[in-house]
């Protein structure tokens, strides 16, 4: 089945509306986080600039961080709890990130989006492409009604991909984030479509 902009997915659906994997858009592969990926995990959530831009991060961030990351990740997903996704290159399956809808609610139809890039992969669209893929599977295939994000108010690019998947500016959150011992504001967005029946999400 091919969604909106390119993304595209296996046509079987489960009849509770989970995800086939892998995802796949124009240059990205979305799919689960494997062992292999540890080493990848660890360097980029340990590199200073992710520490930045995610403070709830564990410092230092050590390997077993990482490989509890992947066993837990992959049991939220069978149990359809979260859906995080290694972010790849479709060329040569070399990493990119990662990219999360932290705790899909099935009666509240909200989820929350998070994301990082490794280091060296950024400024090149990728996060704004796998944000958009997210979002159109959320949307049509988890059929969400809200996905929202948060980003320090400071990270002005985290922001921007926000705003690029079509999330809107809904708020600043005065001294919501702590990092050391000083407090930061943060910034809040969100998306909501509205459903036809007959058309599916209408935005």
């Amino acid at each position: 089945m091919r969604l909106a902009r390119g993304v595209t997915v296996p046509s079987r659906y489960p009849s509770n509306w989970w995800p086939d994997l892998p995802i796949r858009t124009r240059r990205l592969v979305l799919r689960l986080p494997e062992m292999h990926d540890v080493e990848e995990i660890r360097r980029g959530a340990a590199h200073p600039s992710t520490r930045w831009g995610i403070p709830a991060l564990p410092r230092p961030y050590l390997r077993r961080y990482a490989v509890e990351f992947v066993r837990r990740k992959r049991s939220q997903f069978r149990k359809r709890e979260s859906l995080a996704l290694a972010i790849t290159a479709a060329q040569d399956g070399s990493w990119v990130g990662m990219i999360e809808l932290m705790h899909p609610s099935a009666a509240d139809r909200v989820a929350e989006l998070g994301y990082w890039i490794a280091p060296g992969r950024r400024r090149q669209g990728y996060a704004t492409e796998a944000a958009r893929a997210m979002c159109e599977v959320g949307f049509r295939v988890l059929r969400l009604h809200r996905i929202e994000g948060g980003a320090l108010a400071r990270n002005r690019a985290s922001i921007r991909v926000l705003e690029k998947a079509g999330l809107r500016r809904e708020g600043r959150l005065r001294e919501r984030a702590r990092i050391g011992q000083s407090w930061f504001d943060t910034v809040w967005l969100g998306r909501v479509v509205r459903r036809s029946p007959s058309r599916g999400p209408l935005r």
